[in-house]
C-alpha cells in the first residue's frame, strides 16, 4: 500500500499512458476471447454431430460419389465441417476419398515427423471418410500439404497433385443476442475481418482451394 500510495501521483503526470495502453490491450485480447467463444458455439451448432451426418448421407442414392479425393480443414472430429455440408447440400456430390484434416498445436518447439500424424477411420460405416490430425510444434509452420505428405509416407492413399482443398469461411456479423455488448461485438467484427487468410497460413494452393462460407449472426 506504501508502493502504491507513493506511485499513485504519477498517474496523472504521465502515468496515465501505459496504463491506457494496458487497458486497451486487455480490452482487444478479452473481446477477442469472448467473440470467439459465442462464434465457435453458433459455428459447432450449424455444423451439427460428423457421426450423425456421415449416417445420413450414407447409402443415400440422390447424392453422387465423383471421382478425386477432397480435403476438408476442420478444427476437431466432433462436427462436421460447414463447407461439407454445403457441398454435399447444394451440389449433391461427396468425393471418393474424404479427408477431414485438423491441426493440432503442441507446447514443444518442434513434433518430428514419426509423431506428426494420427488417423481415426471414424468406425467401419464411414469408409473412404477419414479424419487426420496434423501435430505440429510452436515452431514449425502449419504447412499441410507438407503434413499429409508425411501421411502418405505412412501409408495413406494420397495423391497431393490432384487433392482439392476446402475450408469453411464465416463472415459474423453483430446480433442483439446476448453474452457481449454491442460496441465490444463490433470491435471483434473488425477483428475477425482483420484474421489471417488460412490459405496462406495452411499454405495451400490457391488453385486447388475452394472456399464456402456461412454468415454467423452472434
Amino acid at each position: 500500500m506504501a508502493f502504491f500510495s507513493a506511485n499513485i501521483v504519477k498517474v496523472v503526470h504521465g502515468g496515465w499512458l501505459p496504463l491506457l495502453v494496458a487497458a486497451t490491450v486487455a480490452t482487444v485480447m478479452t473481446t477477442w476471447a469472448r467473440g470467439r467463444e459465442l462464434v465457435t458455439a453458433r459455428r459447432e451448432k450449424l455444423e451439427g454431430p460428423l457421426t450423425q451426418f456421415l449416417d445420413e448421407i450414407h447409402g443415400d442414392a440422390k447424392i453422387l460419389r465423383v471421382p478425386g479425393t477432397a480435403v476438408f480443414l476442420h478444427p476437431n472430429k466432433t462436427t462436421c465441417p460447414l463447407a461439407l455440408r454445403e457441398n454435399v447440400q447444394f451440389n449433391r456430390v461427396v468425393h471418393d476419398e474424404t479427408y477431414i484434416v485438423s491441426t493440432q498445436a503442441v507446447n514443444v518447439p518442434h513434433v518430428p515427423d514419426d509423431e506428426r500424424v494420427v488417423i481415426d477411420d471414424l468406425g467401419d460405416p464411414y469408409d473412404h471418410v477419414l479424419h487426420i490430425t496434423l501435430r505440429y510444434g510452436f515452431s514449425d509452420p502449419q504447412d499441410v500439404p507438407a503434413g499429409l505428405q508425411v501421411a502418405r509416407d505412412e501409408g495413406i492413399d494420397l495423391d497431393l497433385r490432384t487433392v482439392t482443398y476446402f475450408l469453411s469461411r464465416i463472415t459474423v456479423h453483430p446480433s442483439d443476442r446476448p453474452g457481449m455488448g454491442t460496441l465490444r461485438k463490433r470491435l471483434f467484427g473488425v477483428l475477425a475481418r482483420n484474421a489471417a487468410d488460412p490459405t496462406e497460413y495452411f499454405s495451400l494452393p490457391i488453385g486447388r482451394t475452394v472456399v464456402l462460407g456461412a454468415r454467423i449472426n452472434f
